[in-house]
């Protein structure tokens, strides 16, 4: 499943001595400390302001659609924004919402999936289920290019009886933060205040003017979905999160977030050691979080895990998931890396406040796994710079064998960087079958090609890499 090659590079990456405790279902999320490091600064660009007005209806019943407003992003896309307020006294679920948008001759600028005008368009609000007296934000958004809306409406035209427990959650440790570039950040944690567990259905964020009317809004990205009773020892009780926002322009002056997030029962949690092993910005000023899952377990697993970056003060400054590409089956380890810190990636002052972060399990996305793989070996393998020296980006090619005598669907290769012992980069990729072939039959090689992207910095003479792979059987 795994081997280890040796290859010389110009500038080596010595891994950050950095101090990590095991963590599991039931154990601490994992605390390091982070370097930053500048980037060039965005160019910054300012959203144009709101160009068009509400049609004087707006919807009524069971459902109030309330707060609506129209803007359009730096990118040329329009968003019609407002909020579904549940006025009644039971749950609702699949809430649906049609929306109408017209230039000032009554032309509709909607159009539907054939491309075709249309009159009308339905969507859905950005969470799941409204318990009474609780209210949803929405978004809709479109791109046109046959004029400017001059009128526009959202009304209620679904809804069905749900059922909610809800939690209590309270927000700590949140800001709202701007890229510069049309992009908001709205980060914090989301912290379980009940002595029961807690499952989080959706999330979503907003930014409101000075009247506390939405002016623009978005549904969640990372953010761990399962959170255990308030005062856990670990802190599983509390999750960081991220909500990117497209910027409205001067109108935003505060923000608000919304969950849709019942207490549930226990849920099955695994032993799960995370070992953080180095952390650094590359070429392109992107941060990776680096280090080693390993399953303790005795079942064979589909890991995610969830990363927090902080500031000095503790403010979540932003987040990441990352789900292993592979099963792990008990007691294996693979490498780890996130990648995708959106909102400091783009953000040199947010970078240089980042000085810890955490690294815990989703117990939600951790799951044990029927599907059915094989372990396999590469051959044939080389690493070398691809570019320039100075951007250590380098790209690892090789083959892989069907040894096994299954048909595989696909494969999965991971590779891992090592300075000694010490992991400092990884990377993976999907390997498919070859054209004109449904699957890759036994006996079969294929080629496989990783990039990694390196810490630029850093200075050696040679490292090592291991590869791992794994072919997933067709069913």
């Amino acid at each position: 499943m795994k081997q280890k090659h040796v290859f010389a590079i110009v500038a080596v990456i010595a891994a950050l001595a950095l101090a990590g405790l095991a963590c599991g279902g039931g154990a601490a999320p994992t605390e390091t400390p982070v370097r930053a490091t500048k980037a060039p600064a965005p160019t910054a660009t300012q959203a144009p302001k709101p160009t068009a007005k509400p049609t004087q209806a707006i919807a009524a019943g069971e459902l109030v659609v309330v707060n609506q407003f129209l803007f359009k992003d730096s990118t040329g896309s329009f968003h019609v924004v407002g909020e579904v307020h549940n006025d009644t006294e039971k749950a609702l679920t699949d809430i649906e919402l049609t929306v109408e948008v017209k230039d000032k001759d009554g032309q509709t600028l909607l159009k539907d999936g054939s491309d075709s005008p249309a009159d009308t368009q339905t969507f859905i609000p950005l969470l799941y289920t409204l318990g009474p007296g609780e209210t949803s934000p929405y978004d809709y958004y479109f791109f046109t290019e046959a004029g400017e809306p001059d009128q526009y409406a959202v009304t209620v035209t679904g809804q069905h009886t749900g059922e909610v427990n809800r939690a209590n959650l309270k927000v700590e440790n949140a800001q709202l933060s701007s890229d510069g570039s049309g992009s908001l950040y709205l980060t914090g944690e989301l912290v379980n205040q009940g002595d029961k567990p807690v499952q989080i259905h959706s999330l979503a964020g907003a930014v409101l003017d000075k009247d506390n009317s939405l002016v623009a809004a978005n549904a969640y990205g990372p953010v761990s979905r399962y959170l255990l009773p308030a005062g856990d020892a670990n802190e599983y009780d509390r999750t960081p999160f991220r909500v990117r926002i497209d910027d409205p322009g001067d109108v935003a002056t505060q923000w608000a977030t919304y969950w849709d997030a019942d207490e549930v029962d226990p849920i099955d949690t695994y032993d799960i050691n995370l070992d953080p092993q180095n952390n650094y910005f590359d070429t392109y000023s992107s941060l990776h979080l680096v280090g080693n899952v390993t399953n303790n377990s005795d079942q064979t697993l589909s890991i995610s895990l969830l990363a927090g970056l902080y500031a000095d003060d503790g403010i979540v400054l932003d987040a990441d998931t990352w789900t292993a590409p592979f099963y792990l089956a008990p007691g294996e380890s693979l490498p780890y890396s996130f990648d995708y810190f959106s909102s400091l990636n783009r953000n040199p002052d947010e970078a240089n406040k980042a000085s810890r972060s955490t690294v815990q399990v989703d117990p939600y996305w951790t799951s044990t796994t029927s599907f059915e793989f094989v372990p396999l070996e590469t051959q044939n393998d080389e690493g070398g710079l691809d570019g320039d020296e100075q951007d250590q980006i380098w790209k690892f090619s090789g083959e892989v064998t069907n040894t096994s005598d299954k048909d595989l669907s696909s494969l999965l290769v991971v590779v891992g960087v090592y300075d000694g012992d010490n992991l400092v980069a990884t990377n993976w990729t999907s390997v498919y079958p070859p054209e004109g072939q449904d699957t890759v039959a036994a006996s079969d090689t294929v080629p496989y090609e990783v990039s990694v992207y390196l810490d630029p910095k850093e200075d050696g003479t040679k490292f090592t890499f291991q590869t791992f792979v794994q072919g997933n059987v067709q069913p």
